[in-house]
């Protein structure tokens, strides 16, 4: 089964479910045709307008690529009938706990 969200420049993206990774902000996806980003989709009650001000304003202050290696930062939103629900971010994969 797969999902679909429209981003910020209307580029449409295909989630694939199940979700990778799920946790008590909403759940992260594998994104069809998109093998090098995943998408976090918020539950309902993390849906709200300070959110989306936030993820846009990350996305509008994009960080240098080196620190994008290190750091899951957005680079596009997205939305399902025109309400925000979450955002595109590229895989990282240099990680280490920091626990």
């Amino acid at each position: 089964m797969a999902t679909k969200y429209v981003g910020i420049n209307g580029i449409n993206y295909t989630l694939i479910e199940p979700a990778i990774g799920k946790g008590g902000e909403g759940a992260v996806y594998k994104i069809d045709s998109v093998p090098d980003c995943v998408a976090k989709i918020y539950v309902d009650k993390e849906r709200t307008e300070t959110k989306h001000r936030k993820i846009l304003t990350m996305i509008n202050n994009p960080l240098s690529k080196h620190a994008m290696d290190q750091i899951a930062w957005p680079i596009d939103a997205l939305y399902e009938n025109g309400l925000f629900v979450g955002f595109i971010m590229p895989i990282v994969s240099n990680t280490e706990k920091l626990n």
